[in-house]
């Protein structure tokens, strides 16, 4: 067993490394960045205003090689060219690409931008070169700049100074910046709303498993029986039914008077400031949640029931359950003792997606009803291309997956000797 928890451990270091780098490069390959301008027409203050937030969140670096430095002077000509294009957006992204190229290639800008100190009929490169020096160093200092103190041609700079290098930086400090949307810290944001998405699934999984598992043993005992077929059938219901269609169906009847009113439509608990104590205020939690908990359940329960039927009923075939009967061991004896162990295996393997759904809660169900959790700031994130909540929620979501393995892995080896034992084998 010790050995099989230590190949588990082994593996998680190297398959989180290869989880976060895969939602890196999703991230940043998504269409449309943060801080992106609608309008490549627009004035310069807001033009300069952007360059700040996107300095200020690294949007303005490479994403993993940066080969800025080595721009040479034909490319950097067709660069400062492409500003005087007709279009406007191809004006904007040029212009763009100018002022992140600034820093990098100050040498091949000053050799362009000084053929206008000594030409009266300068280029329109030239002039280009010289706004852009002079909107990062000022309109005189650019004048006194050396090439070769500003010469950032450098292993470090070709691999350090990116956006890869900036993600695995934070990620080990776990520090995932500030939130392009209220500058707000994201880290504390994330775990300010992790209490909210814990208590909705710990208790909708609790409870899904509290009622699948005796579902499940009963409906493999009594298989082909009519309360067995009504089971099925309202298990395949439930499972086919989306989480929003349940939950906006309930919202409709029991919550927007149509034809009931009994419970909060959204939230998490009331907005009053009225002074509750401990009880009451776990009463008035629970009389929110009691939809979003109902609706998360439904769809839990309906997948682990199957599971569970599935597994109890391969077991019950199996010598030894016969055995048990043969001896004349009450039926809830050989069930409990005999059969459920190993029937639960299946059940068991889906602990796995347990500790990730606590850490995320349910996106679509948050959203639904409002529920001020993880997964409505992830959806919000996404929505608003807020870069550094959306990497801070999945970098955790991650780590919480493979914690979850490891913890399915363990249990489902507990149960059934034969995995540990072959897997130590091996």
């Amino acid at each position: 067993m010790g050995q099989y928890v230590l190949t588990r451990l082994l593996l998680m270091p190297l398959t989180l490394v290869l989880s976060l780098l895969l939602l890196f490069v999703l991230l940043n390959l998504a269409p449309g960045q943060a801080g992106d301008t609608e309008d490549p027409g627009a004035a310069r203050e807001r033009r300069e205003s952007e360059r700040a937030f996107r300095e200020q969140f690294g949007l303005d670096q490479p994403i993993v090689l940066n080969t800025r430095p080595w721009t040479d002077e034909p490319a950097l000509r067709a660069l400062l060219a492409r500003v005087d294009h007709a279009e406007p957006r191809v004006r904007g992204e040029a212009q763009r690409e100018l002022e992140e190229l600034t820093p990098y290639a100050v040498p091949q800008l000053l050799e362009v931008a000084r053929a206008a100190a000594t030409s009266t009929a300068a280029s329109s490169e030239a002039r280009h070169a010289v706004a852009a020096l002079a909107l990062r160093f000022g309109e005189p200092g650019w004048r006194s700049l050396d090439p070769a103190a500003h010469d950032r041609r450098s292993a470090g700079t070709l691999l350090l100074d990116t956006r890869f290098a900036r993600f695995w930086r934070n990620v080990l400090a776990l520090d995932f910046g500030r939130s392009f949307v209220d500058r707000s810290p994201v880290l504390p944001g994330i775990l300010a709303r992790l209490q909210v998405s814990v208590v909705l699934g710990l208790v909708s999984i609790l409870l899904a498993y509290a009622l699948a598992i005796p579902l499940g043993v009963y409906s493999a005992a009594r298989a082909g029986r009519p309360l067995d077929r009504a089971l099925t059938t309202l298990s395949f219901v439930l499972y086919a039914a989306p989480s929003f269609f349940v939950g906006t169906v309930l919202l409709e009847a029991l919550a927007a008077g149509h034809p009931w009113r009994l419970f909060p439509a959204a939230g998490f608990a009331s907005l009053d400031h009225t002074p509750r104590t401990l009880l009451e205020h776990a009463a008035d939690v629970g009389w929110h949640l009691v939809l979003p908990v109902a609706t998360y359940t439904a769809a839990v329960l309906a997948a682990l029931s199957r599971y569970a039927r599935a597994g109890v009923a391969e077991v019950l075939r199996a010598d030894h359950v016969r055995t048990a009967y043969a001896k004349g061991l009450p039926e809830l004896v050989v069930l409990v003792r005999h059969v459920a162990r190993n029937g639960m295996i299946p059940v068991l393997t889906l602990l796995a997606g347990l500790l990730p759904a606590l850490v995320s809660g349910s996106v679509v169900i948050e959203v639904v009803f409002g529920v001020p959790g993880v997964g409505l700031y992830l959806y919000d994130a996404i929505n608003q291309r807020d870069y550094n909540v959306v990497m801070g929620v999945l970098v955790i979501v991650s780590a919480a997956t493979i914690v979850g393995t490891l913890l399915s892995d363990v249990a489902v080896a507990l149960a059934d000797p034969r995995v540990r034992l072959g897997r130590a084998r091996a």
